[in-house]
């Protein structure tokens, strides 16, 4: 879907390697913000639940990634769809990257 399997294919290494970096703190601190705003009734997104450490991976890792956008508002509400629907973090992180682009 929206050829994020092709991407996923071409970049093999690119998830884990974003996924071991770090935003920066002004990043971090937007993105933790975003997150517990993130479907704030369903407790399955609030810090230390699983689903909150999901997104917020993919969401840390994309803006390691993506140095450019690195995240902005509502970026947290998109992935938090895909975290919600899709098992494989890396999946959901490719399909941000194509949603995005």
């Amino acid at each position: 879907l929206l050829g994020a399997d092709a991407k996923k294919r071409n970049s093999p290494n690119s998830y884990k390697k974003a996924l071991e970096g770090t935003p920066d703190d002004k990043t971090k601190y937007v993105i933790d913000s975003d997150i517990v705003r993130t479907f704030p009734g369903d407790r399955r997104f609030h810090k230390g639940q699983q689903l909150y450490q999901r997104l917020r991976d993919v969401l840390y890792a994309f803006a390691v990634y993506d140095t450019e956008v690195r995240y902005t508002q509502g970026m947290n509400s998109v992935a938090a769809m895909l975290v919600m629907h899709i098992e494989s973090n890396e999946d959901v992180f490719w399909m941000l990257e194509r949603i995005c682009y």
